[in-house]
């Protein structure tokens, strides 16, 4: 594992770990979900512009927009606790609820730069990059890629 994905992974634990979904939405044109924890106070956010899974995927009805139907999904793991983070060198993130549930941040859309982003206001961010790679900032340090 290179360096820049076990400083992201080490993050990504530190801030979820423990933490649940406590909201879900469409921010910024993204699938977006909110973690509250202890170690974050204003908040976790964790958007994914390059796409998510959910694993096992819950039924949905099919006569859904792509949007409503990210929604429904999301709305799946709202108020599950994080059980264990996992960032992958080829920028997808996963993480395991409590349940059993896999949430996965992927890099599914080739015109996106950022697969995802986990931060905190104000604090810690990590950006995994199109095609693998992080940009991490923590909150006391420069920006490290």
């Amino acid at each position: 594992m290179s360096e820049d994905c076990e400083l992201a992974q080490s993050i990504a634990r530190n801030l979820l770990l423990s933490s649940f979904t406590c909201d879900v939405g469409w921010f910024g044109d993204n699938p977006t979900l909110r973690f509250s924890s202890k170690n974050a106070p204003n908040g976790i956010w964790l958007s994914m512009p390059g796409g998510f899974q959910i694993v096992p995927t819950p039924d949905l009805p099919v006569t859904r927009t792509p949007r409503q139907r990210d929604l429904l999904l999301l709305e799946s793991i709202y108020g599950c606790e994080v059980k264990a983070i996992q960032c992958h060198p080829d920028s997808r993130l996963e993480v395991l609820f409590t349940d059993e549930t896999l949430l996965i941040a992927l890099d599914d859309d080739p015109d996106v730069h950022e697969c995802w982003a986990l931060r905190t206001d104000p604090g810690d961010h990590i950006i995994a990059c199109h095609g693998g790679g992080f940009a991490v900032w923590q909150s006391s340090s420069t920006p490290s890629t």
